[in-house]
């Protein structure tokens, strides 16, 4: 890889959650993003928020030196499409790709010790539990209470999330544009070249995805 793309901007995407979201960032930090509309990703809506995004920071997709796009967990059909359009995009300029897992991702925004409560999907009666080093357990409605009652923190995009609003616990706001978070962690111990999703729900589901 030449020296000018290993120095040049990195994209992010997110496609698992809601519409998905893209970010841009360069050497200096955070450039651009925007969120989608709806409740699931879709191919064509994702390649003209990325036209979108180069165009608003004045830039063109030879600028990209690293895609950087989101594991999951999330939509089945959204991770696909994300993984499947960074490898296009990636192929197309010939630049470096790498997968971030989103919750560990959201995690390491927390410096508390001990378990997190992380909602990435803007509603309360689902949430992730679980801390540095553990596997995520998936959390429904009817244990959401206690799961908030054993964690020292909620992370997750707060202004969706009402319902949390008078809880006393510790809340950490990762906004609505998840690939913003992505894009925190490029440089981080969770970017792998391995780009397997994750289905927290369905883990079978994450082998043959090619």
């Amino acid at each position: 890889m030449s020296s000018s793309k290993i120095h040049s901007l990195t994209l992010c995407l997110e496609t698992g959650i809601a519409g998905g979201s893209v970010a841009l960032f360069s050497g200096n930090g955070f450039v651009a993003g925007d969120i989608g509309e709806g409740s699931t990703s879709r191919s064509e809506d994702l390649l003209s928020a990325v036209e979108a995004l180069l165009s608003e920071a004045n830039t063109t997709a030879s600028d990209i030196g690293r895609i950087a796009v989101s594991l999951g967990p999330g939509s089945f059909t959204g991770l696909r499409i994300g993984i499947a359009t960074a490898l296009g995009l990636s192929r197309a300029i010939g630049c470096e790709i790498v997968g971030i897992p989103l919750l560990p991702a959201m995690l390491s925004l927390s410096e508390i010790e001990g378990r997190a409560a992380v909602i990435p999907i803007g509603r309360a009666d689902r949430a992730f539990l679980f801390e540095h080093e553990e596997s995520p357990a998936i959390v429904d409605a009817e244990r959401l209470t206690e799961t908030l009652s054993n964690a020292k923190a909620v992370i997750g995009p707060i202004e969706l999330l009402p319902e949390l609003a008078g809880a006393s616990i510790k809340r950490i706001d990762t906004g609505r544009n998840l690939a913003f978070i992505i894009g925190e962690s490029v440089n981080s111990d969770l970017a792998k070249s391995d780009l397997t999703p994750i289905y927290l729900q369905n883990p079978v589901r994450s082998r043959g995805l090619y």
